[in-house]
């Protein structure tokens, strides 16, 4: 029977999680933070920040800008 062991087979799928681990990108958004969070907060709703957005040539989904502004403001209620 083979020797197995499971303390040396963990630490090695660890290590390799921890190469092979993506770094998460900063959302494109993040840029315009400043603007999209003032316009939010004067009554622009999500696809008028959309607009916004494409009239700068960024591209995205409603829900995409939707979420952003759900995560980046202070009282997310």
């Amino acid at each position: 029977m083979d020797d197995f062991d499971a303390v040396a087979e963990v630490a090695k799928l660890k290590k390799l999680a921890e190469i092979t681990r993506r770094k998460t990108k900063s959302s494109r958004l993040t840029r315009y933070k400043s603007q999209l969070l003032a316009m939010h907060q004067t009554g622009a709703t999500a696809a008028d920040l959309q607009r916004w957005l494409k009239s700068r040539h960024l591209n995205v989904v409603h829900s995409t800008v939707s979420r952003w502004i759900k995560k980046n403001t202070v009282n997310n209620g």
